[in-house]
């Protein structure tokens, strides 16, 4: 199945792809959030920006308004709702940033994990999902504990 048809069957409709000097930009933000944020991961600051840089991304419409963005992995590329401003904006970014972080491949093309799930083996998606909105609710500052509904106490 292509991309195009992949997109079209989520609900997504791809507007323009990013610049060069707007993906930059985005590279540099997560970057500096991500080493700020995990001192103690050691992690290269060069380093980040030159794979995140190296990301496709896209402003696209999605059919459910509610999504902020979306990775493919099998394409490498973030989809950004067109309808959310990115410059202002890094939770959707460093989110999908995170996932692509975690990829891992069995060639080029063939993804093996994102995370703790494992794509071979269809295992873990709920786990990989629930770490990534851990590490964006840290850098985020969301607290751990938080009321979900209007009838907790």
């Amino acid at each position: 199945m292509s991309i195009i048809s992949t997109l079209r069957k989520e609900g997504i409709q791809v507007q323009k792809k990013l610049d060069t000097s707007e993906v930059n930009i985005i590279s540099e933000r997560i970057a500096n959030i991500l080493c700020s944020a995990f001192p103690d991961h050691q992690l290269q600051y060069d380093n980040l920006i030159n794979c995140i840089s190296s990301l496709n991304m896209y402003t696209a419409t999605f059919e459910n308004t509610l999504v902020g963005a979306k990775y493919f992995c099998h394409k490498k590329s973030i989809f950004f709702n067109a309808d959310i401003n990115i410059n202002k904006n890094d939770m959707f970014s460093l989110h999908e940033c995170i996932h692509f972080l975690q990829d891992s491949y069995i060639s080029k093309t063939n993804p093996k994990s994102l995370g703790l799930y494992s794509i071979t083996k269809d295992t873990g998606l709920g786990l990989n999902e629930a770490a990534v909105q851990l590490m964006s609710s840290k850098i985020n500052g969301i607290p751990k504990e938080f009321k979900l509904h209007k009838t907790d106490k």
